[in-house]
């Protein structure tokens, strides 16, 4: 037996104890986890032909990911830390009109085992059509489950992607995608899951403005619970208007219809919508922005929590750019009508700014923030209640001396009429980690 074959089937085998507490076989049914495998055994056997880079790394680091949700005095905190040291090896090689990439990460941690295999190809053929396909397999395993709060999990997705030029302003192209998911102790938030995903396009660039009309199908499985599988059919639509400059004018429409297995315990559902922006460039440093999303959501059958909608809303911002920062700032307004319940119908303003910043090629941050009210039209329906609120967003990535961070947080405080309701939600997440060691082989 040749060694190449030998060795993806070991790999292939090695792959088996990701599925958990499953019952299937390895065998019983291809899945993106011997996709992966085999994806990943071809990159390492072909580039032995012509290796450009072979890179290994040590990374020291800790995660710290919050949440908090508090209405009046009932104050919940979930915060979950964690140190951990990681091993990266990249493996990227050239061979002919195809390059491969082939990127291992694993991280132990004081609370879980983390392991990522990520692999690449892509070339492209005599008639200038681009193949490529990446596969990737996230494993995520914990110390101690603490009497089934946490679940051990695993994660794979398999893409494939192909794009034909038509004409010399033409593509068409298809994209397909399998993805699975699978908790060792699923639950009604955590369930198991197979997704198949497939899309084709044609793309248009007349003048060198982007023109894409695509159509899409899914399918997802959910082996624990099969009603809440579903079939379901998508089309966008996404094109830029003949404008000269300074103007510039986009719309995006695009549609969903979704046909669950059961629908007792999940109603059909449809969303129909588009954006349309609208900019004009005031000189150098200012501009103008318009946008106005529209939608509906349609259920069947509907009800008072899956309740027919229809939205519309609008955003100006103008826009500054002065010593390196992006500041923005201006109205909001958003309007909703329920068919299905007068409870659901509100109006809703606010004022937003905000400010984006590059470090140079260190990293960049964005803040946001915006301040307004929600009012709802009938008082007499005691869905919600109208309130004011106040939001704020950071997130911010950076790398010097080797040290690279990531923070993100969000923060949305509301005062409603009836003050019993008065709501604080907080969420965070910060990530900090160093490279000790990097070789190039």
């Amino acid at each position: 037996m040749p060694k190449q074959t030998l060795w993806l089937r070991r790999l292939r085998s090695s792959i088996c104890w990701g599925r958990l507490n499953s019952a299937r076989s390895c065998s019983s049914r291809p899945s993106p986890f011997t996709a992966t495998a085999a994806l990943a055994g071809l990159l390492i056997v072909g580039a032995s032909a012509k290796t450009e880079a072979l890179e290994t790394g040590l990374r020291l680091g800790t995660d710290l990911i919050g949440e908090r949700f508090t209405i009046v005095d009932e104050d919940t905190l979930d915060l979950e830390k964690e140190s951990r040291v990681g091993l990266d090896l990249n493996h990227m090689a050239h061979i002919g009109r195809s390059d491969l990439l082939l990127n291992n990460r694993f991280t132990i941690g004081t609370s879980s085992f983390r392991g990522a295999l990520r692999a690449a190809a892509k070339c492209t053929t005599g008639s200038l059509t681009a193949l490529g396909a990446n596969a990737d397999v996230v494993v995520r395993r914990y110390h101690d489950t603490g009497d089934g709060l946490r679940s051990h999990v695993v994660y794979a997705d398999l893409r494939g992607h192909s794009g034909t030029p038509l004409a010399l302003t033409t593509t068409l192209g298809v994209e397909s995608r399998i993805g699975q998911i699978r908790y060792s102790t699923p639950s009604s938030l955590q369930r198991s899951s197979w997704i198949h995903s497939h899309d084709a396009y044609i793309e248009w660039l007349p003048g060198w403005r982007i023109w894409q009309f695509r159509v899409g199908a899914d399918r997802e499985i959910v082996p624990d619970s099969t009603g809440l599988g579903y079939i379901a059919a998508r089309g966008n639509l996404f094109g830029e208007l003949p404008l000269d400059w300074p103007y510039r004018a986009t719309i995006d429409l695009s549609t969903e219809i979704r046909r669950y297995k059961d629908t007792s315990l999940r109603p059909h559902f449809g969303e129909y919508g588009g954006t349309a922006r609208f900019g004009r460039s005031l000189g150098d440093r200012w501009s103008l922005s318009l946008t106005v999303p529209v939608s509906i959501v349609t259920y069947q059958p509907a009800d008072s929590v899956y309740a027919n909608t229809k939205n519309m809303s609008a955003k100006a911002e103008l826009e500054w750019m002065i010593a390196g920062l992006y500041l923005r700032a201006g109205p909001e307004v958003d309007f909703q009508r329920s068919s299905t319940t007068s409870g659901e119908d509100y109006y809703q303003w606010a004022a937003a700014l905000g400010v984006d910043t590059p470090f140079g090629s260190a990293g960049f941050m964005t803040f946001s923030a915006s301040a307004g009210r929600r009012s709802y039209s009938d008082a007499d329906v005691p869905l919600f209640t109208s309130y004011s609120f106040v939001q704020a967003t950071l997130f911010t990535a950076a790398e010097y001396w080797g040290v690279d961070a990531d923070l993100f947080l969000d923060v949305r405080r509301e005062s409603h009429d009836d003050s019993s309701e008065d709501t604080t939600i907080l969420l965070f997440t910060f990530d900090i980690a160093r490279t000790l060691w990097r070789q190039h082989l």
